[in-house]
């Protein structure tokens, strides 16, 4: 499993943060867990989804 978050440790994550992921992927699906933040998006591109308001209709 290749995770490609800026943060993977963020109390956001829930039950998604990296040492359960590590656990989870090896236990269940017997794959190795890597993290690759350099794959993530930057921080200034993710920046700009944080002002985009969600309209519901």
């Amino acid at each position: 499993m290749m995770d490609v978050r800026l943060n993977n440790r963020s109390q956001l994550a829930g039950f998604a943060k990296r040492d359960d992921l590590k656990y989870f992927s090896r236990t269940l699906c017997g794959m190795d867990y890597e993290h690759w933040p350099d794959h993530a998006p930057t921080r200034e591109m993710a920046g700009k989804w944080s002002d985009v308001s969600i309209i519901h209709l």
